[in-house]
């Protein structure tokens, strides 16, 4: 068949707070979808990154406090008009992005009306697929699922025999009704994919903005790559918790790629982009010991510097001898920072609510296995979950200050669709009045609190995020003004989660930044 059609795919502006850092890496649903489009014959391929693209363009949004970066939608409305595409496809990532997304859709079909536009992501897998093309009348189709397989088909048969119906996955306009087709199988060996689509990128951007998902690097030249999809974990907030894609009905929820593969797109990388700084996202590397161990082994002579920003299970692997060998293979791999999420204070709240499955006693082992390897520990927690008491945020309070870890971050329960927490708070009524699914974000209290108000509870978390994180700061001092001064270089930060005293006079920031100290000059 005929593939000489051109395709747009975008990834949309972003919403953050105003005072939060900024960040940009490649977004990995053009990357890797990109990358299937490509393979199937589709070469004249356009990638269009929003916030990469219009990183400077910032502008109030209605939350107040709240900020919108990236290219403005009739910017990229002309785009797609000026490449002359024919089919857009538009990635929703997370539930804070759909609105931005959904906004995109509609400034491309007032210029360009008859163009065919599908969204995909997971926040479209979440939500009820008849009611959103109903709502959204600019989507002519959305991928429900992974889209490596479902996109690249949707445009064969687009462009050819028009059988939607041929396309598992895919929801679509018949007429006046809308036919939501039985999902595709999720795919079991990631090793058949090509490499993320990284050459449709100017790289070079990323490296200039430099403010990778994390901003503690050395180089600007940081690669990002997530290594599995799913989890095995089975965490009530959580999209992809194992439960969760279970009651979705996919049929294996967590699969890796493998180490010889993982180790190529590393090598891949740094031959045509020179890295010299490796961040993993995944949010379970260390689930599979023998391969994170070959993983290690073959990337230790790359002379990377490397962290999980995502966080790693602080539990794994169980063995404590096997978790001490796996962290001076880390070492020796060149990793100096690792982030656990013990998420909460009380062992039973955690195990028996939250269903994270983790001893907190395995945390604080980490920590000291973490340090023996001279790595500094980041730390993440969550408060105001529904119902949760005075006695329980006390207990997340104080397991913190007990535990030594050298950053914390304290954020909000938030209600992603698709997510258990979701349909309990729905149940139960309890969203903020100004609660919306289509801009959902973490940086504010999504749930109604049990016994503190609202303002109450962000004060207290913003608080003990200032706090913690000071006294924090003392433990290790040498290695904490290394890794801050690699931030104060580059950015004035008020980031709550960055939160640090100034190494060169001791004076507190504040808790929030935005922008590149060199782009604010006189502002």
């Amino acid at each position: 068949m005929n593939r000489n059609k051109k395709i747009v795919m975008i990834s949309p502006p972003a919403i953050a707070l105003a005072n939060q850092i900024r960040k940009t890496i490649p977004p990995f649903g053009l990357l890797t979808v990109g990358a299937t489009v490509e393979e199937r014959g589709y070469h004249d391929l356009l990638l269009i990154d929003s916030v990469v693209e219009g990183f400077d363009n910032v502008v109030p949004d209605s939350y107040e406090g709240f900020i919108k970066y990236g290219l403005d939608d009739e910017e990229i409305a002309r785009r797609v008009e000026e490449y002359g595409a024919d089919f857009v496809g538009i990635t929703v990532l997370f539930s804070g992005m759909a609105e931005c997304g959904y906004n995109v859709a509609k400034a491309i079909k007032r210029r360009l009306p008859d163009i065919p536009i599908c969204m995909g992501g997971i926040h479209i897998t979440a939500v009820n697929k008849q009611r959103l093309m109903t709502e959204q009348k600019s989507l002519d189709f959305v991928i429900n699922g992974e889209g490596d397989k479902a996109f690249p088909d949707l445009l064969d048969e687009y462009f050819t025999k028009q059988n939607f119906a041929s396309v598992r996955g895919l929801t679509w306009k018949f007429g006046n009704d809308i036919v939501e087709n039985p999902r595709e199988i999720l795919i079991e060996n990631l090793d058949i994919l090509p490499f993320p689509a990284w050459h449709k990128f100017d790289m070079e951007k990323y490296f200039d903005i430099n403010i990778p998902f994390s901003p503690f690097v050395k180089s600007p030249r940081v690669g990002t790559i997530i290594t599995s999809r799913g989890c095995p974990a089975n965490c009530n907030f959580c999209f992809i918790s194992w439960t969760a894609a279970k009651d979705r009905g996919d049929n294996k929820p967590y699969r890796t790629l493998s180490a010889d593969y993982t180790i190529r797109m590393i090598q891949y990388l740094i031959e045509n982009w020179g890295i010299k700084e490796l961040q993993i996202l995944d949010d379970s590397f260390t689930v599979d010991y023998h391969r994170c161990m070959k993983i290690f082994e073959g990337i230790k002579d790359f002379g990377l510097r490397i962290e999980f920003p995502n966080g790693i299970r602080a539990d794994l692997p169980k063995n404590l001898d096997r978790r001490k060998k796996l962290y001076t293979a880390m070492r020796e791999a060149g990793v100096w920072q690792v982030c656990y999420s013990p998420e909460h204070g009380n062992q039973d709240y955690l195990l028996n609510y939250i269903d994270k499955g983790m001893d907190l006693n395995q945390v604080v082992s980490s920590c000291d296995i973490a340090h023996d390897n001279d790595f500094l520990v980041h730390s993440n927690f969550i408060m105001g979950f529904p119902e949760e008491t005075k006695d329980l945020r006390n207990d997340t309070e104080q397991f913190a200050r007990k535990l030594d870890a050298d950053s914390f971050s304290f954020s909000f329960a938030t209600p992603y669709p698709g997510t258990a927490l979701y349909e309990e708070v729905k149940k139960k009524n309890l969203f903020v009045a100004d609660y919306d699914k289509n801009r959902v974000m973490f940086d504010k209290v999504n749930i109604i609190p049990h016994d503190i108000s609202e303002e109450g509870l962000f004060k207290h978390v913003e608080n003990l995020n200032r706090e913690i994180n000071e006294l924090a700061q003392d433990k290790r001092p040498e290695l904490t003004k290394i890794k801050y001064d690699l931030l104060d270089k580059k950015v004035e930060t008020k980031d709550k989660k960055y939160h640090h005293k100034k190494s060169e006079d001791n004076n507190y920031l504040p808790t929030t930044a935005n922008y590149l100290k060199e782009r604010i000059a006189g502002v």
